[in-house]
């Protein structure tokens, strides 16, 4: 009995990791650039942000459209994107 106990809190932790490493989306929908696997991956998440922004608020200028992103990816306590270095960003 006591090794099934045991047995369930490790998975339980392994699962916890999981999620906490791979599942960590926020409410909002809003990834960090580092959160994306590839380049293109990035790309695309970022080309559905600036839609969805735009469908919300279609009188955006690009300045506009930039100040949001700054401000989330403050908000969101993003760190500098690997894809600068790649050129994507």
């Amino acid at each position: 009995m006591k090794k099934w106990i045991i047995l369930g809190i490790v998975v339980a932790a392994v699962v916890g990791a999981l999620y906490w490493t791979w599942g960590r989306g926020t409410s909002d929908g809003f990834r960090c650039p580092n959160d994306y696997a590839t380049a293109e991956e990035y790309a695309e998440g970022t080309a559905r942000w600036v839609s969805e922004e735009w469908k919300t608020s279609p009188n955006l200028t690009q300045d506009d459209l930039l100040s949001r992103r700054n401000a989330q990816l403050g908000e969101h306590g993003c760190e500098r994107s690997k894809w600068l270095d790649a050129g994507v960003e």
